[in-house]
């Protein structure tokens, strides 16, 4: 089967990846490798000693999949400056050493934050892998999450019955309109002020804070973001500011205390704090 080789690749373990609430297509197959489908792209994904093969892949999309597993980043080096950051952040770094970012296409990741709230991940799964298969364009082992333009010609009943996302449904229509209208990018979001792009998200329906930060920091637009959602809370509570502290609180001081890069410092705390 044809696959992209990457080679001398550190810090990275693909469960950690998949699996600490960034993404929503990626699952186990019977033999043990992630498989999912990312912009239009279905791969398997294999690593191990230092060797990254994106299987199913097809070398003219290797620098798409070099950007999408943020190969270019120097993990190694963020985690020796974390680690002398303050104790209780290196140990979560040790817990998690092969977390990397994903920067992942933009409408996608904004439809499925939107879902996340109040909501699991297998439910959340269910709901993206649904709005997929009956909006999106069918390719090899799967479907294409649908483009703002295939998914506004839907009506919020028919997505409702189709994916049973409850109030989400309507949610989800205004937002595909707004994105074909609008034009919103991660590029226009990457150039704003800080706070610019959040209320730029957060104009669209069922996106709060914490949806907006999450989207930001998981396409790639920006690492200075900080999403607290209630395991974030309790450990930054613990760790460093009372169980009494505000999500105004904590963005204020992750921001102080990590750094520019203190959205992917966040994700080693959540995943230490869930675990």
């Amino acid at each position: 089967m044809e696959y992209i080789e990457f080679q001398n690749i550190k810090d990275f373990n693909p469960k950690e990846i998949f699996t600490c609430g960034q993404c929503f297509r990626w699952k186990a197959g019977k033999d043990g490798l992630f498989e999912g489908v990312a912009s239009g792209r279905y791969a398997k994904i294999q690593y191990g000693n230092g060797i990254l093969r994106i299987v199913g892949g097809k070398e003219k999309d290797r620098d798409f999949w070099a950007q999408y597993f943020d190969l270019s980043r120097d993990y190694s080096k963020i985690k020796r400056d974390f680690k002398k950051t303050d104790e209780k952040l290196a140990t979560a770094v040790k817990f998690a050493p092969g977390i990397r970012i994903l920067n992942q296409e933009l409408f996608e990741t904004v439809i499925s934050f939107i879902v996340s709230a109040n909501n699991n991940i297998p439910r959340i799964m269910k709901i993206i892998e649904t709005l997929s298969e009956q909006y999106g364009t069918e390719i090899k082992n799967g479907y294409a999450f649908p483009t703002p333009e295939q998914l506004s010609r839907a009506s919020v009943q028919d997505i409702s019955d189709k994916t049973h996302a409850g109030y989400r449904c309507a949610y989800i229509l205004e937002t595909a309109k707004r994105f074909e209208e609008e034009g919103i990018s991660v590029e226009k979001l990457s150039a704003m002020e800080r706070d610019q792009a959040r209320k730029t998200l957060m104009r669209l329906p069922g996106v709060g804070p914490k949806v907006a930060d999450c989207i930001l920091l998981f396409t790639g637009a920006r690492q200075d973001v900080f999403p607290v959602d209630v395991w974030v809370k309790r450990v930054m509570g613990q760790l460093y500011l009372g169980e009494a502290v505000t999500p105004k609180q904590i963005d204020e001081f992750a921001t102080a205390h990590f750094g520019p890069l203190c959205g992917i410092a966040q994700q080693y705390l959540f995943m230490w704090a869930r675990k």
